[in-house]
């Protein structure tokens, strides 16, 4: 209907960005992360945002040919927990075939999604503990930031042990989220 109506959501993000004031900032980091290239292309092509591009799968390595492809869109990567640490029946099976180095090793910053403080959402090997399950993708996997439904949880981690790793504005992720869910609820009514 959005695109019916002349509006692309590409575009509207943008807008909601603008009008928000985020692309006159400094500030804050800004990250717009898709699982649809053309997406980040469109982005690429009118925007200054860092891109990141999202795989859905559960992937444990990357060709290089594939690497070359996602920088030409993309200035980070984010993969599942599962890519990073395998599971089976809520315990970590294995660190995946070094994931997080290889990506990191063509130039792409890795994030690791989503994390959640619920404990059914943690493998045991966390002990049903959400600030436990960063540091393990952060000093173990070596990631460079986390996307988390819980930003006070990154924020206790990052002050917990004083490290410095860059993460996603989490609390921007969710503002966008409600400006884009609310700019498309406008749209339909």
């Amino acid at each position: 209907m959005a695109e019916k109506l002349g509006f692309g959501v590409v575009d509207a993000v943008i807008k909601a960005l603008d009008d928000s004031g985020y692309s006159k900032q400094t500030a804050q980091k800004v990250m717009i992360q898709s699982t649809n290239s053309s997406v980040l292309v469109k982005f690429k092509q009118e925007t200054k945002y860092d891109l990141v591009y999202m795989i859905e799968e559960d992937v444990r390595d990357a060709a290089p040919s594939s690497l070359a492809d996602i920088k030409k869109f993309a200035s980070a990567v984010s993969v599942s927990t599962k890519s990073i640490f395998p599971t089976t029946n809520q315990f970590l099976t294995n660190q995946t075939n070094n994931l997080a180095t290889s990506l990191q090793s063509s130039g792409l910053p890795v994030y690791v999604y989503l994390l959640m403080n619920e404990f059914v959402s943690q493998p045991y090997d966390f002990f049903s503990d959400a600030t436990a399950q960063i540091n393990g993708y952060v000093q173990g996997a070596k990631v460079d930031g986390v996307i988390t439904d819980f930003p006070g949880t990154a924020h206790r981690y990052k002050c917990m042990f004083l490290i410095t790793f860059s993460c996603i504005t989490l609390s921007l992720a969710f503002q966008i989220h409600v400006i884009v869910t609310e700019f498309v609820a406008n749209l339909v009514h």
